[in-house]
C-alpha cells in the first residue's frame, strides 16, 4: 500500500534569493534546506517550500509550478494509478535519473493541481 510521509507547501517565485531574504525577514523563517531548485523554511510545526516557477509549461498547464501542495510518498507508481482510476489526471511527469526524486503533478477533478514525490532509492 503506497504510504504519503510528509506534505509540504511550495511557493513558485521567479527570483529564489529574494523570496527566500522576503520569507526570512518578513516572518522570521529558518532556513532549513537549500539547493538551486528548492528551499525549505521551517514554519513552526510546518514549512514552506520556495520552488522556481518557470512560468506556463508546454503543456499549457500554467498551475502546475505556482502554489500547491507537495505530498512525499513511498509507492508512487500504485498511487499514481490508483488516483487516476478516482479521476485525477497526470498533468506533468520530471523523472531526471540525476534528480534525487522522481515527481508527478496531479489534476484532481476539481482543477486543483497537487505534486507527488518520491526518493530514489
Amino acid at each position: 500500500m503506497p504510504t504519503v510521509k510528509q506534505l509540504s507547501r511550495v511557493i513558485g517565485v521567479s527570483d529564489m534569493q529574494a523570496a527566500k531574504d522576503f520569507y526570512v525577514s518578513a516572518l522570521g523563517l529558518e532556513v532549513t534546506f537549500e539547493s538551486e531548485h528548492w528551499i525549505d523554511l521551517s514554519c513552526g510545526n510546518g514549512s514552506i517550500a520556495l520552488s522556481p516557477n518557470y512560468g506556463p509549461r508546454s503543456e499549457g498547464k500554467e498551475g502546475v509550478e505556482r502554489t500547491k501542495i507537495v505530498l512525499s510518498v513511498d509507492g508512487l507508481d500504485d498511487l499514481v494509478s490508483h488516483i487516476e482510476g478516482l479521476g485525477g489526471k497526470v498533468v506533468h511527469v520530471s523523472d531526471d535519473p540525476n534528480a534525487p526524486v522522481r515527481v508527478v503533478h496531479i489534476l484532481d477533478p476539481y482543477q486543483n493541481v497537487f505534486q507527488l514525490s518520491e526518493a530514489r532509492a
